[in-house]
């Protein structure tokens, strides 16, 4: 017969199993992504996955996004708006600011941008770039939803100030002068930009840093 210690070891050992499956089976989906994000992630030579360090993205919201540029919607702080083409329309003005800090020689550039979607789960934030002499602004032509990833900052980015927020179809972002972001983030499906921006074809129109392995961050999407 079995000792009672042996018994015990025994049966808290099939207890232990059985709790681990459970707790794997059962977990809520966005835990096993935080779990997946961490393993997945790319670490430095000698690091651990738990250096990485996540970040959270938020809804956008003009309240929300304000230390950065602007959220182009209908209404995006609760405004009335005024009657317009024969009482069929109601229209929101002055929703962001387009400023040229090159009025003699930099012209608009009107583009769009077809972007493709990333793949769902967790992507390293490698790169930001700014536009130091002028406000961006993209506004989408067909999306359901994408992500914007904007830092303050001067030579560099400074990533304490790094934040994500997660936009829906009918929500435009502008960059204010000299706010750091990273390119735009398509998710679900291919997804279509206008883009404005005031630009002379020089180096001066757009700046693009690489990130090093401590400010890096994983985003899931």
């Amino acid at each position: 017969m079995a000792a009672p210690r042996d018994s015990f070891k025994r049966n808290r050992r099939a207890h232990d199993e059985r709790r681990a499956f459970l707790d794997a089976e059962f977990a809520p989906r966005r835990l096993l992504a935080y779990i997946e994000a961490l393993e997945q992630a790319p670490s430095r030579k000698g690091a651990t996955v738990t250096e990485s360090i996540h970040l959270l993205s938020s809804p956008l919201t003009a309240e929300g996004y304000a230390g950065y540029g602007d959220v182009i919607m209908v209404s995006p702080r609760g405004e009335a708006g005024k009657p317009a083409n024969q009482g069929t329309a109601r229209r929101y003005d002055h929703l962001a600011a387009l400023d040229n800090r090159r009025p003699d020689g930099a012209r608009l550039n009107v583009s769009a941008f077809r972007c493709e979607p990333r793949p769902k789960g967790p992507f390293t934030i490698e790169i930001l770039e700014k536009h130091p002499l002028s406000t961006q602004i993209f506004v989408p032509m067909r999306a359901k939803r994408f992500f914007v990833v904007v830092a303050l900052g001067g030579d560099r980015p400074d990533v304490s100030t790094l934040a994500a927020f997660e936009a829906r179809g009918p929500q435009g972002v502008t960059y204010r002068p000299g706010v750091w972001h990273h390119p735009m983030i398509a998710v679900d499906e291919p997804t279509d930009f206008a883009c404005f921006v005031f630009e002379d074809g020089t180096s001066e129109d757009c700046e693009v840093v690489s990130l090093s392995d401590t400010e890096r961050r994983i985003l899931s999407v």
